[in-house]
């Protein structure tokens, strides 16, 4: 499981993906000391809460995407 929950691991990902997700694993990244990716999963975190507010489950799935695409590079 240590693979998976990794900071580019597919169940990190997956949970980056759902709104709220990065709000999530933030903290968990900066345990660890990938400070990086606790900023951008901070930040993508909380735009699919707000995408979710605004836009609903469309608007949270197009920002969501977006999140797995920008925390995989």
């Amino acid at each position: 499981m240590g693979q998976a929950v990794s900071k580019d691991g597919g169940l990190t990902k997956a949970v980056e993906a759902f709104p709220g997700g990065g709000l999530f694993t933030a903290p968990f990244h900066q345990a660890a000391g990938n400070t990086e990716h606790a900023a951008k999963a901070m930040a993508l975190g909380a735009g699919t809460v707000a995408a979710a507010a605004l836009g609903g489950p469309i608007g949270a799935a197009v920002v969501g995407a977006n999140a797995v695409t920008t925390l995989s590079k």
